[in-house]
């Protein structure tokens, strides 16, 4: 039986748009492959803990080459979780999945010391996705971004894009119904068109650009979902939407 790691963040993102993507996969392959063995893994502790740093940059790397590196076939990582931090990772044997490609040197304005640390490790870990033997992209714009900085990466990238699995049609009958009783919670109209973001406001989800498009598409009705993340950013944003008087973005 091939047997498979599959290594995810804290797991208090389970409802997060990485987990959606890679259970699709998940899904897909218990459907289709019942000799296959996939084993999930996610940190037990806080996104912001401390101990969510020790576990994943120590215990986490010595329980794969204790653990896991005997019996398992393939390792699947989302993005920069384990791998680009871990020099005796198995490359070779292993899939990595990049989520998005941030420019450190533009996404922090005005970084710490510790962050600018951080972004110098970051960024070296990049050169190491070459190494595996399959790099998965969830976007072209992704891959040709990492692409541009190292070209390697053109013999063993693909890029699958965001999917979902479509429910049968009682789930279908109960997301009209959701949908109806949410659009009349917060006083929308059923035939109002919607255009929803979700993301947090960190600078690199660019909600500043989606407000200034409201403001241009009055015929729409935008509703941004998310933890803010960086509250300075959503106060900001309040303030821009007050000040341009823009009344179809909603928070």
């Amino acid at each position: 039986m091939k047997k498979i790691n599959w290594f995810f963040g804290p797991k208090e993102y389970i409802n997060s748009g990485i987990y959606k993507y890679s259970n699709t996969f998940i899904s897909f392959f218990n459907e289709k492959y019942p000799g296959l063995k996939i084993e999930s893994h996610y940190i037990s502790y806080s996104a912001t803990s401390l101990f969510r740093k020790i576990y994943q940059l120590i215990i986490l790397p010595l329980k794969v080459i204790f653990l896991y590196r005997k019996n398992t076939n393939v390792f699947v990582v989302e993005s920069f979780l384990l791998a680009t931090l871990f020099p005796f990772f198995p490359y070779k044997n292993s899939i990595i999945i990049i989520h998005d490609y941030r420019d450190f040197n533009l996404t922090d304005k005005n970084p710490s010391f510790i962050q600018k640390m951080k972004n110098k490790i970051l960024l070296k870990s990049y050169s190491k996705i070459s190494k595996f033997k399959h790099v998965i992209f969830v976007s072209l714009y992704t891959y040709q971004k990492v692409s541009e900085s190292f070209p390697n990466i053109k013999k063993n990238g693909v890029v699958i894009e965001n999917s979902f699995k479509i429910n049968d049609s009682p789930q279908e009958t109960l997301n009209k119904a959701a949908k109806i009783s949410f659009l009349k919670k917060f006083g929308f109209k059923n035939d109002e068109k919607i255009i929803l973001t979700v993301s947090s406001e960190e600078e690199r989800k660019n909600i500043p650009t989606v407000i200034k498009a409201a403001a241009n598409l009055p015929d729409f009705t935008f509703i941004k979902v998310g933890k803010a993340i960086i509250e300075e950013n959503r106060l900001h944003n309040f303030k821009y939407i007050k000040t341009h008087n823009i009344s179809n973005f909603f928070f």
